[in-house]
């Protein structure tokens, strides 16, 4: 029985929790790319661990603290937008750590109607960058201190998988650009902090013991994202039928959800001693891979317990089935 589970996964690209990053506007038509910009802004981690100073090239030049060095003739009469060598000179000079550039992808019809706009002086079409439902990114990290670029990401945002990853966003449904400039503002975030990334994983449905009832009514909870309720219930479970290890088992996985790894390590290893079964060695190094990533993302030292899946003993497992 498979139930959703949230859990912390490192920054897919590069870290930048606890240093300064600029982020230069984004290119391409102004309705959707200001709207992106303002998303981005708007989706900063401001939670303990994920904290990062943010600056924009306007706000260091507003407060002194950079001003622009033209990179060519060509920029002088048309500065706006500034070249990379530009920005990663203002970057410089505001002491920050990364650079942080995106450029919206046009497929070519999009491409041309939107220079004929601009040739005409006509509005922007707000649809302008938004091809099938998708909107396409790619962004460039520079690493300001070596005054080079580290990577190049291409991040391409639908509709359906947006929702489906924000259910909130599913009242802006009737406003396309709005909904996708605003799910792409987040997930920007994913590649430079820790986020939370949504799975599946397979918790036991126990028969013949008893509390075996009990514990599959909890687990029905879980399937649908009622973990604290589910909880609750299984630890009831357990202090009443303490050998019923299908109970154990979900309470490591539940501890996962609470990101607390010591005790779902305790709890998965006192279910492996009742019943050592497949399912409950996956689970095992599925806790404690759950675990490596969780310290990954915050930087945290070894635990303790050390790594248990390191060990000659744990290579027999593998990962649990997610979805």
């Amino acid at each position: 029985m498979a139930s959703p589970i949230a859990v912390w996964a490192p920054a897919q690209i590069q870290t930048t929790v606890g240093q300064k990053l600029v982020l230069a506007p984004v290119s391409g038509p102004p309705a959707v790319s200001g709207q992106l910009h303002a998303s981005i802004l708007a989706a900063q981690p401001k939670d303990p661990g994920r904290q990062l100073t943010l600056r924009t090239p306007k706000q260091i030049q507003s407060d002194g603290s950079g001003a622009i060095l033209l990179a060519s003739a060509t920029e002088l009469a048309h500065p706006d937008p500034m070249s990379d060598l530009t920005l990663l000179a203002l970057s410089k000079q505001a002491n920050a750590d990364w650079l942080l550039m995106g450029e919206i992808i046009q497929d070519g019809a999009s491409r041309r109607r939107s220079q004929s706009e601009a040739a005409t002086g006509q509005a922007a079409d707000p649809h302008a960058a938004i091809a099938n439902g998708r909107l396409s990114v790619v962004w460039r990290l520079y690493d300001v201190k070596a005054g080079k670029p580290v990577i190049d990401h291409t991040m391409v945002i639908d509709t359906d998988s947006s929702i489906q990853k924000h259910p909130d966003l599913a009242g802006l449904a009737g406003s396309e650009p709005t909904l996708l400039t605003t799910a792409a503002g987040r997930e920007v975030w994913s590649l430079l902090a820790p986020n939370i990334r949504r799975t599946e994983i397979e918790i036991a449905q126990p028969w013949g013991l008893p509390g075996s009832r009990q514990t599959r009514q909890a687990n029905e909870l879980a399937a649908v994202g009622r973990w604290p309720e589910a909880t609750s219930r299984w630890e009831q479970v357990l202090s009443d039928h303490p050998r019923q290890h299908a109970a154990q088992h979900n309470l490591a996985i539940a501890a996962v959800a609470a990101q607390d790894f010591s005790l779902a390590r305790e709890r998965i290893h006192k279910a492996l001693r009742q019943r050592n079964s497949q399912h409950y060695r996956h689970t095992a190094t599925w806790i404690e891979t759950r675990q490596r990533e969780y310290y990954t993302a915050f930087g945290l030292p070894t635990p303790s317990e050390g790594w248990a899946v390191t060990n000659p003993w744990a290579s027999e497992f593998s990962a649990p089935r997610e979805q």
